[in-house]
């Protein structure tokens, strides 16, 4: 495995100046940690991480920073960084030290390669579940990426995490079931007369008026509330119909009394 060697430089002083500093200066701020040694502070050339971030094996790279008095060089790997989110600028990188005797855990995208039937003759596309597949391996086993042949894979057709060979010293940290990509049936869209159809149906459905009220039960031997009305509205129309009678045997009160009067004059 090649040996990639970057330079560094160890810095004393630390904060939100220092770093702004530096990249006035065209250095950017960087840790390294890991081992149980204690976190150093870093300046570096950001062109250096970029090469590296842009390389076949990106993030999973292995490589030394070296100090200038330094002759042994740290093996290190890049932990996380940070763009600046308008320049898209690189901020800040993290360094973890690496023991090349000893397996890292590290995740690896997913690539695919060759015809699927499934695709050409069939109709079908391809859906990718599983992007990135975490592995444990030491340092130099790290592949650049996890490469599936599809051109034997058919409609519905799935490959999972156990129908791939990593290659010996690699483990890998999923469960063999889970499925890393599949061949789908594309959805059907509805012919022209069944979309028509719904949209007249959907139309009419609209227009109907709705009615309100109606939610209650009717009991038994109860008469069920006219359509359209309000409860509320049926008991004032009943209210008025029971006060009519009454309004009717005043009214013929009266005139007996009227009578009554008449036949005593005389």
């Amino acid at each position: 495995m090649p040996e990639l060697v970057i330079p560094a430089e160890f810095r004393e002083k630390t904060g939100k100046n220092e770093s702004r500093r530096l990249r006035r200066q065209g250095r950017i701020p960087a840790v390294v940690y890991g081992l149980g040694k204690p976190t150093a502070a870093l300046q570096l050339d950001p062109k250096d991480i970029l090469n590296i971030l842009h390389s076949p094996k990106g993030t999973n790279t292995l490589f030394k920073i070296q100090e200038r008095d330094d002759a042994e060089g740290r093996m290190v790997m890049l932990r996380d960084y940070q763009y600046h989110p308008v320049t898209g600028d690189l901020l800040h990188v993290d360094l973890v030290r690496v023991d090349v005797s000893k397996p890292v855990e590290v995740e690896v995208p997913v690539e695919t390669y060759g015809i699927a039937p499934g695709i050409k003759d069939e109709g079908g596309f391809l859906t990718i579940v599983l992007r990135e597949i975490e592995l444990r391996c030491l340092p130099s086993r790290i592949p650049d990426s996890v490469r599936i042949d599809i051109s034997n894979l058919h409609l519905h057709g799935i490959v999972r995490i156990r129908d791939v060979n990593f290659g010996e010293g690699v483990e890998v940290l999923h469960e063999p079931e889970i499925p890393l990509l599949t061949i789908q049936e594309p959805v059907k869209e509805p012919e022209p007369e069944e979309a028509e159809a719904a949209a007249v149906e959907a139309e009419a459905a609209a227009e109907e008026p709705e009615v309100i009220g109606r939610g209650k039960k009717v009991a038994e031997g109860e008469e069920a509330p006219a359509e359209g009305k309000e409860p509320a509205e049926e008991k004032e129309a009943a209210a008025k119909k029971g006060k009519e009678p009454a309004k009717e045997e005043e009214a013929a009160a009266k005139k007996g009394k009227k009578k009554e009067k008449g036949k005593r004059k005389k």
